[in-house]
């Protein structure tokens, strides 16, 4: 006689445990083992070597959880920043590139007297552009590195921004301070 009741599927009655042992005895491996034996894509690097989490990370900026307040806020400041000095460096590649017309409406406007072209100021000129676009780039790599990891940024555009004023000043001082305009307005006392 057979049974009147219809024959169960497979792993219809049988406990998660019994379905686990199953389905490692038939050379399975369950999901959650498969999931815990796999490394976090955070922790292995470009190769594919596992690597421990960056020093900082916080469970926030891992993968699988969403990132908490101040990360958000740490992130939206730093690229804020980023984009201000991305406006500065493409607004000093006009007046950098003209150079000595820049230079005389600064004379003209403080009435230092006028500025004398040299060979120099063109040389200057490029270079606070080069200078200025690279420490911005350098300054958003390493601000995108360190978001990336999931430590505090937003200081790394500041710090960018002061070594930038500090190099074109200096440029700009060893341009200005061989003009003898500049040098006998000083004398005169200003």
């Amino acid at each position: 006689m057979s049974d009147q009741h219809e024959q169960p599927e497979y792993g219809e009655r049988a406990t998660p445990e019994q379905q686990a042992e199953a389905i490692r005895r038939s050379g399975g491996v369950p999901e959650a083992q498969r999931a815990a034996e796999l490394p976090r894509a955070s922790w292995r690097a470009a190769d594919g070597v596992q690597q421990r989490p960056a020093t900082g990370a916080s469970a926030s900026t891992r993968p699988g959880t969403p990132p908490s307040g101040s990360y958000l806020v740490n992130r939206f400041v730093t690229v804020f920043l980023l984009g201000v000095g991305l406006v500065a460096v493409i607004q000093s590649v006009f007046s950098s590139l003209n150079l000595a017309e820049s230079i005389q409406i600064l004379y003209a406007q403080q009435g230092i007297g006028d500025y004398v072209e040299t060979p120099l100021t063109s040389t200057v000129g490029i270079a606070l552009v080069i200078v200025h676009a690279a420490l911005w780039a350098a300054t958003a790599w390493v601000s995108m590195k360190v978001l990336a990891a999931g430590r505090t940024a937003w200081w790394i555009p500041l710090l960018g921004a002061v070594i930038a004023f500090v190099v074109m000043a200096i440029l700009m001082a060893v341009l200005i301070l061989g003009d003898p305009a500049f040098m006998q307005y000083i004398g005169s006392g200003g």
